[in-house]
């Protein structure tokens, strides 16, 4: 993309350059009354206009095949995504130099980040009910001032924010012509800015649970495990660096500290992560925002049907009552469990779902959490965190619905507001 640039820009400054002289002839009222000198300045003209066109046809026809022809599946999130960014950003360029909005072009790319996030999104429902398995339900320690922004996938949103009034307007009304016009690339790099993430956990040295935590960590002179890095943080038996890193820091819990955070758990950040990764994929390829949108409130249905399914349909089964479900409540889970849970006869064979389906197993409950034990008092600890972090996570989401509004075509919005009204 790079020496593509280089062949357009060169071409703009050619016919800038034609301009001018234009410009100038205009002021020289001989030449401006020369008819052999306005008949070649027209065919000139022409011949120029003419020539962006066919210059960005050539543009396009390089670039087709390598979009077509690689496949995407095998793409780091990251890699993709930067994939995206220089596409679009070669589109864009192609519509200043001639008023193409490559049609052809985007259509290309559209199909092939449909394939990749389908299969994306299937990948991160398998694990998000592998990790819903083996939860604990332990809290997660994080600032009182801790959002959903503050994680390092939602760096592209505040980015947008602190933009300046003035700023906003010169990128979108410069274009890349001007504002590379003597030197620099609009290629140079991927054009995301890499925003450091906020620190999550608290580190007042005052506090009981911090000074526990310190005592943990001189024990212990081990940096936090590569594991803790990623989306989710495994906290099954082949990761012992994990559980002791984790065991510091949600110490707190254990010793009865008030919770001076939101209350979440380790699963409840990584569905947050996912949130930030998909909404930046709305973000670079607007086309199939909606279909993204339809994916990311599933990562959302499944988590409160795995807190409903873990804690409460043990509890919620009178019809009418304190312990009784709202009929919306009961319409939601309904949906959810017709249009999402895969469900299975009795030699494992699919009842429900087509093949380009997205359905999850029901996820079960880790045997490490005895909710019938009566000195836990029924585990009522872990369902109070674990409620307590499904309406944190639906907070969130919440302040989430003025981006994706902006995301969503006006024509499907609809589905916006039925979702958030459930």
């Amino acid at each position: 993309c790079k020496s593509l640039w280089e062949v357009l820009h060169c071409y703009h400054r050619t016919v800038k350059w034609h301009e001018r002289q234009d410009k100038a002839m205009d002021e020289d009222r001989a030449m401006a009354e020369d008819a052999e000198l306005q008949y070649n300045r027209s065919y000139v003209n022409k011949k120029l206009e003419h020539g962006k066109t066919k210059i960005w046809q050539d543009v396009k026809q390089r670039v087709k095949p390598y979009l077509l022809g690689t496949d995407l599946s095998s793409f780091q999130f990251d890699n993709f995504i930067a994939v995206l960014n220089v596409t679009n950003r070669l589109i864009s360029v192609g519509e200043e130099v001639c008023g193409d909005k490559s049609a052809d072009l985007q259509d290309s790319i559209r199909q092939q980040s449909l394939n990749y996030f389908k299969s994306f999104h299937r990948v991160r429902m398998d694990e998000l009910r592998m990790f819903l398995e083996n939860e604990m339900w332990d809290v997660w320690p994080v600032r009182k001032t801790f959002t959903i922004y503050s994680l390092k996938e939602f760096s592209f949103l505040r980015s947008s924010s602190t933009l300046s009034p003035t700023t906003k307007h010169r990128v979108l009304t410069d274009g890349f012509f001007a504002r590379f016009s003597h030197q620099g690339n609009p290629f140079d790099d991927d054009g995301e800015e890499e925003s450091a993430e906020e620190p999550l956990v608290m580190t007042d040295e005052n506090s009981p649970r911090t000074r526990r935590r310190l005592a943990a960590d001189e024990d212990d002179d081990d940096d936090e495990p590569e594991e803790l890095k990623r989306d989710f943080v495994d906290e099954g038996d082949h990761a012992p660096a994990a559980r002791k890193y984790k065991k510091a820091q949600a110490g707190s819990a254990a010793h009865g500290d008030e919770v001076e955070g939101p209350i979440c758990t380790n699963t409840t950040l990584g569905v947050m992560r996912l949130f930030g990764k998909y909404m930046r994929m709305m973000d670079v390829l607007k086309p199939i925002a909606y279909d993204v949108m339809t994916f990311l409130s599933q990562l959302f249905d499944y988590y409160m049907y795995a807190v409903y399914s873990f804690f409460a349909r043990d509890v919620a089964v009178a019809d009418t009552g304190p312990l009784s479900l709202s009929s919306k409540m009961k319409a939601t889970l309904k949906r959810i469990e017709n249009n999402l849970i895969l469900h299975v006869d009795t030699a494992g064979v699919p009842l429900t779902g087509g093949m380009d389906e997205i359905r999850v197993h029901s996820p079960a409950l880790s045997t490490m959490i005895p909710l019938g034990d009566l000195s836990s008092v029924f585990g009522l600890t872990r369902r109070m965190t674990a409620v307590e972090s499904l309406v944190f996570l639906a907070s969130q989401f919440e302040s989430l619905l003025h981006h994706l509004e902006q995301f969503i075509p006006q024509s499907k919005r609809a589905f916006l507001s039925q979702f958030y009204s459930q």
